[in-house]
């Protein structure tokens, strides 16, 4: 059992689905570092500045317009590199940093944006991954040094570390949603699943489609009884990987339901889904459709007279 744990996550992996989930992040960062989601915390009065412990604990400053602006401009030129995959655990490291500054600023107002926690513990986890091993001007440069200097290059396409690290972003996943179905339960036990409640709330957001589904209850039932078991057992998918495609989907289908019924968006947590396409796989079957269309099909044989 121990030895099967072991090559759940170490088992030798494709390399190039580390690199694509790399280039993936960057823009999903990079999206996120929108200059009108920052640079109005340069206005913000001070006695609305409330420091996020994290924030009090390193002592940020509470920054200036100025400040803002030259920590967005360096995120965007850090992510740059790390979607070329340019000095890469550097770069993807200094990323995390100024990250970590720009929402540490943002959550200093009095609400947590959750939606971007699990994008900084991705960034994280692959920071300290081979993630620059392929598809980057690192391995190109590398490839280049090795044969300069009289030398096969070492293989870059499998790793025995290429797994762990989108491993332990599905498991920091699966904990983001198993917390919030625990606080349900906690806090109101399963009646949270009665309808009432999320017909409460679709009545307070007063999105059009919310306020059609709020008439009738017993769907409202319905969809939080779904919404509870898909938080509550999200976890299962660490173990049985056969599974998660049922849970991304549920995952995509209950982020596009809080969106559409409640005006909810946590697209950042959604866009990590990405993450866990089989990329080498859909590779190699681009690389095969494209080979058969420069060919085209053969022709057929013909036969004697």
């Amino acid at each position: 059992m121990l030895l099967a744990w072991r090559d759940h996550w170490f088992a030798p992996g494709p390399l190039v689905n580390l690199a694509v989930a790399r280039v993936i992040l960057a823009v999903i960062v990079l999206t996120l570092n929108d200059p009108l989601r920052f640079l109005f915390l340069g206005s913000v009065p001070p006695d609305l500045w409330v420091p996020a412990p994290f924030v009090d604990w390193i002592g940020l400053p509470r920054p200036n317009g100025e400040l803002v602006g030259w920590v967005l401009l360096a995120s965007r030129m850090t992510l740059a590199l790390v979607a070329l995959g340019v000095l890469t655990p550097v770069a993807l490291a200094v990323a995390l940093c100024l990250q970590l500054a720009l929402e540490g600023w943002l959550n200093s107002l009095g609400k947590v944006a959750h939606a971007t926690i699990p994008v900084l513990y991705a960034m994280l986890f692959l920071a300290l991954s081979p993630c620059g091993a392929a598809l980057s001007i690192d391995r190109l440069f590398a490839v280049r040094w090795a044969r300069a200097r009289g030398r096969v290059p070492r293989d870059s396409s499998t790793s025995v570390y290429a797994r762990w690290p989108l491993e332990l972003v599905y498991a920091e996943l699966a904990a983001f949603y198993f917390l919030a179905g625990l606080a349900k339960v906690r806090q109101s036990g399963f009646a949270w699943a009665d309808g009432w409640t999320l017909q409460f709330y679709l009545l307070e957001k007063q999105a059009p489609a919310g306020l059609w589904l709020a008439q009738d209850v017993g769907l409202c039932r319905i969809l939080s009884g779904l919404v509870l078991a898909f938080e509550l057992t999200f976890p299962l998918g660490i173990v049985a990987r056969q599974a998660r495609p049922v849970y991304l989907i549920g995952g995509l289908l209950f982020h596009l339901g809080t969106r559409v019924f409640l005006r909810v968006g946590f697209w950042p947590v959604a866009a990590l889904y990405a993450l866990f396409l089989p990329w080498s796989r859909i590779g190699a079957a681009c690389s095969r459709f494209a080979q058969f269309v420069r060919s085209g099909p053969s022709a057929p044989r013909r036969g004697r007279s």
